[in-house]
């Protein structure tokens, strides 16, 4: 199995089952099309997405239902036909709010952008929502001082 470089873990097999592709990239990353999804269970709900190319790249991801039991999931057509899905969201599809955690140790998601995952086509999206209804930046807790974001 191959091995790739991790920000937090260490180097790290990975089998094809746990590597996800972004067709489109990223919105700002669109050169990072394949991320490994690390699930430790000691830090969950919390997801990492590596990236396979640069050990430096690791993004820290929530459930949206854990942040907002009602949230209402978008995505477009074209959404959908890169998650290898025809018409509405279903069971496989993974809902993520990418996290960040600002200068004051705030920590924010981002509900405007969720990433899709649809794990059994090992596909993902970040689908942008064209209205205002969720925030680039819902403010879901802040760190203890002291703390750090990710160890």
């Amino acid at each position: 199995m191959p091995i790739v470089e991790t920000k937090y873990f260490g180097p790290m097999e990975i089998g094809e089952l746990n590597c996800i592709e972004f067709p489109a990239g990223l919105p700002a990353f669109e050169q990072e099309g394949q991320f490994i999804l690390i699930e430790p269970p000691e830090k969950s709900p919390l997801v990492f997405f590596q990236s396979v190319c640069t050990k430096n790249l690791c993004f820290l991801a929530l459930p949206v239902r854990g942040i907002l039991p009602d949230y209402e999931v978008f995505a477009t057509p074209d959404d959908l036909a890169l998650l290898g899905l025809n018409g509405e969201t279903s069971s496989i599809l993974n809902v993520l709010a990418l996290l960040t955690v600002t200068e004051s140790g705030h920590v924010t998601a981002n509900l405007l952008a969720p990433v899709l995952v649809n794990r059994a086509a090992r596909q993902a999206v970040q689908a942008v929502r064209m209205d205002c209804r969720y925030s680039h930046q819902h403010v879901i807790g802040a760190l203890r001082q002291g703390a750090r974001a990710c160890s």
